[in-house]
This record gives C-alpha cells, sequence and structure tokens, in this order.
C-alpha cells in the first residue's frame, strides 16, 4: 500500500479538536494579532472566522479514485457532490481508514446517506462534514450508522440541520468513544438541545460546539441538566439567545468539574446571570471564559472580580459589557488569576481611573495580551499603564481609539518591563509625530499601529 501524501497523514491535533472550530474560536484568541484598523475594532464575524479557516486544497495526490487504503484523507473544499460522496462510500477497500475530511465541500443528504451506509470504516475515528448541505435527512442517516464504534470526533457544523436531525444524532447508542460534536450553525433550537444533553451514552464526550442554534434558556437549561459528561472540558454555546435564567442553570452544573472553557458570546446573561456564574463551586479547571457583549453591566464584573475558584484562568473576556470604571476596578483587584495571560477588555467605558487600576495590579505576572480597544483612556491612565512593572511578559498591547495623547504615548514608551512586546497598537489615538516617534524608538523591532499625521507607521 502506497504511503499517503503529507496532506492526509494524522496529526496529534486531529485526535483532538475540530480544526475548524472558531473560539475558537475557541483558542485562536491566545494567538490573536493585532492589524491595522479601519474603523472601531469588533471581533470577527462567525462567516469572517468560517472564510479564515477555510483550509487550503489537498496536495493532489488525496484522490477519491484512489484504491489503496489510506489512514487519514483530507478532501476539504474539493468541490465534491454526492456523486463523489457515493464513490467514496464505495471504497471497499479503504479498511485503515481513520480520519475522513469532507469539510467545505456540497454533499447533501443523498450523499451523506451513502457515507452512512459504509460497513467498511470499522477503525474510522474522526468524520468531519462540516459546512455542507446534508439537512435532517442526512443527519439521521448519519446517526443510524452501528459500524463507526470507534468515533471520537464528529463535525456537522452548518449543514442545515434542525430538530429532527438532532433528536436522531442524540439517540445514537454506537458512539461510546465520542469525544468531541461540532453541531454549531445549525438550527436545532432549543427542542434539539435538550435532545443532545438527554444521551446517556456520549460517557467521554470532552467538546460540544453548539453555537448559533438559537437554543435559548429552554436549551441552556436542557445542557445544564447533563449529568453524563462528566469529562466535558469545553462547552460552546455562543450567539444562541441564552438569558439570564438559562445562564443562572448553567451556572448550578455540578457534573462539569473538568470544564476548562466555557463560551458564551453573544447572548444575553445579564448582571443576575454573570453573578450566578461567578459563583460556581465546580469549575475549579476553568481556564478560558468567554462573556462579551452579554450586559453584565457593574455589578457583574464586580462579581466576577471576587471569584476565587478559578486559579486557573488564562483567558478573560469581558468585552463589549458596560461595566465601566467601577467594573474594571473590581477586576483588578482580582488575586486569584496568577495564570491570566489575556485579558480584553474593549468596549467597556473604562476611562481613566479604570486604567490606573489597572495597571497596579501585580498579580498578572504571566500577562501575555491585554485589549483596552474603544474606551476613553486618556494621557493620565496612560501614564499610570507605563508604570506596570509586573507585566513582563507582555507581547500584544491594544490601546486603540481611546484619548492618548502625546504625553501618554512619550510615557508608554519609557516602560522598561515590557521587553517582549511584539505588537502595540495605538491607532486612533492623537498621540502626534512626537509621540509616535516615541513609541518607535521604544520598540524598533516591534508592529506598531500608530495614525500619524502623513501616514501610519
Amino acid at each position: 500500500m502506497g504511503a499517503p501524501c503529507s496532506r492526509c497523514q494524522p496529526t496529534e491535533s486531529d485526535e483532538s479538536k475540530i480544526e475548524i472550530h472558531s473560539m475558537t474560536e475557541a483558542n485562536g484568541k491566545n494567538k490573536q494579532q493585532l492589524s491595522k484598523p479601519k474603523e472601531k475594532a469588533k471581533q470577527a464575524t462567525p462567516e469572517e472566522k468560517e472564510k479564515q479557516a477555510t483550509p487550503k486544497t489537498p496536495h493532489h495526490h488525496c484522490s477519491i479514485d484512489q484504491e489503496e487504503s489510506p489512514v487519514s484523507f483530507n478532501l476539504d473544499g474539493r468541490k465534491i457532490g454526492d456523486e463523489g460522496a457515493i464513490t467514496i462510500s464505495k471504497k471497499t477497500g479503504w479498511t485503515e481508514l481513520v480520519h475522513l475530511r469532507l469539510q467545505f465541500n456540497s454533499i447533501s443528504a443523498a450523499g451523506a446517506i451513502a457515507i452512512s451506509k459504509n460497513t467498511i470504516w470499522t477503525n474510522l475515528k474522526i468524520l468531519d462534514l462540516g459546512n455542507n448541505h446534508i439537512g435532517n435527512e442526512g443527519a439521521i442517516a448519519i446517526s443510524n450508522n452501528t459500524t463507526w464504534t470507534n468515533l471520537k470526533i464528529l463535525g456537522l457544523w452548518n449543514n442545515n440541520i434542525g430538530v429532527e436531525g438532532a433528536i436522531a444524532i442524540s439517540k445514537n447508542t454506537t458512539w461510546t468513544k465520542l469525544e468531541t460534536l461540532g453541531l454549531f450553525k445549525n438550527s436545532i433550537g432549543a427542542e434539539g438541545a435538550v435532545a443532545i444533553s438527554s444521551n446517556t451514552i456520549w460517557t467521554n464526550l470532552q467538546t460540544l460546539y453548539l453555537s448559533e442554534n438559537s437554543i435559548g434558556d429552554e436549551g441552556a437549561i436542557g445542557i445544564s441538566q447533563n449529568t453524563t459528561w462528566k469529562n466535558l472540558k469545553t462547552l460552546v454555546l455562543s450567539n444562541n439567545k441564552i438569558e439570564t435564567e438559562g445562564a443562572i442553570e448553567l451556572s448550578r452544573n455540578t457534573t462539569w468539574t473538568n470544564l476548562e472553557v466555557l463560551e458564551l458570546t453573544n447572548n444575553s446573561i445579564g448582571t443576575e446571570g454573570a453573578i450566578e456564574i461567578s459563583r460556581n463551586p465546580t469549575w475549579t479547571n476553568l481556564t478560558i471564559l468567554d462573556l462579551p457583549n452579554h450586559a453584565i453591566g457593574t455589578e457583574g464584573a464586580i462579581a466576577i472580580g471576587k471569584n476565587t475558584i478559578w486559579m486557573k484562568l488564562t483567558t478573560l473576556n469581558l468585552s463589549d459589557n458596560s461595566i465601566g470604571d467601577e467594573g474594571v476596578i473590581a477586576i483588578s483587584k482580582n488575586t486569584t488569576w496568577t495564570n491570566l495571560h489575556i485579558l480584553n477588555l474593549s468596549d467597556t467605558f473604562m476611562g481613566d481611573d479604570g486604567a490606573i487600576a489597572i495597571s497596579k495590579n501585580t498579580t498578572w505576572t504571566n500577562l501575555q495580551i491585554l485589549r483596552l480597544e474603544n474606551n476613553t483612556i486618556g494621557d493620565e491612565g496612560a501614564i499610570e499603564i507605563s508604570k506596570n512593572t509586573t507585566w513582563t511578559k507582555l507581547t500584544q498591547l491594544s490601546l486603540l481609539a481611546n484619548s492618548i495623547g502625546r504625553e501618554g504615548a512619550i510615557a508608554l514608551s519609557k516602560n522598561t518591563a515590557w521587553n517582549s512586546l511584539k505588537s502595540i497598537d495605538l491607532w486612533d489615538n492623537p498621540v502626534g509625530d512626537e509621540g509616535s516617534s516615541a513609541i518607535k524608538a521604544r520598540w524598533p523591532s516591534t508592529s506598531i499601529i500608530i495614525r500619524e499625521e502623513h501616514g501610519l507607521l
């Protein structure tokens, strides 16, 4: 048997995630790069993230016509339709197939049905059909497969799957080894989410992606009541119309003792929801908490700032919440998050008082990325931030769209602790030529984004 091409070789990461996941989405935040903005900084839309994640065309040796059995087969973005999927499903010689990727194609229900009827791929661990058109009928067929007893990762995101398809998937009793289920960007609704949550077979489930499914409070409540997923590490429920009631019930879950990532981006949990989440005593392993655009308010931020359970927290995103200086001050007083790497407080109505408080924190010795964009920080706040000597590992600092002038920029340039800085963003701040020159002189090898009178640095 011929060896598979380099693009078809399985990698260690293949068995730990669905590569297309946003967050990621979940964890691309850890590698955020500050770019030259032309308007108010915003988080990437799901469509933008999808475009960014679109894979390159696989190596030409990866062909559906080959008869020898590949181990890992990457056919992402190859314009494969139902005919191609049917051809693949009939490959009786592919007995060693472990990983099959068919993302970004044009496979509909007929193709999914054909694939589901394959009884040869007994070793299949990863099947990713993301961004096709399989619909309910295709999802039902996939759910009825009893051959893939070793399946660990199933990606069915963005496939027009509704309630009926989700219910069928939830009833599968074959995938006892399933670790990752990607159903984001479908239309499963509350009823579909409740059905998924009722599954008691997936005891090994570690990652569940259900973003953009309009599950609402009812769906969130159903998810919260699951007691089977004791190994759950990543739960992504962004853009789901979850409000206070749903957040409160999620916060009451005591089963997910291994939870590391909780993403609730663009819901409306409100102050009370944030307060209850901050009080959860179970999530001692939480490393990433994403709560942007939630209307958590000052009181919600104060509650989060008082949390002493999340000792492993590395990423906190509270952007697009009107927490104000008082909320930021409360966050700055936290002494528990010694492992914090990324803090995003953009669009939080923070002014100089909040910036001064942040600058005085001496706990975040591992801070690498600090985002304070689109606030009202002026020279006073910038001067105090410049005095911080704790953030010796800081690599990215974004102060985009504030009110920092010449004095603030010059003060920032005098900081002697940020020797690892790779990006500093002062776009849309009136720093002037002297301020720009000072920043450039301090960090000559750093990516610097500043609006100058005659252009950009």
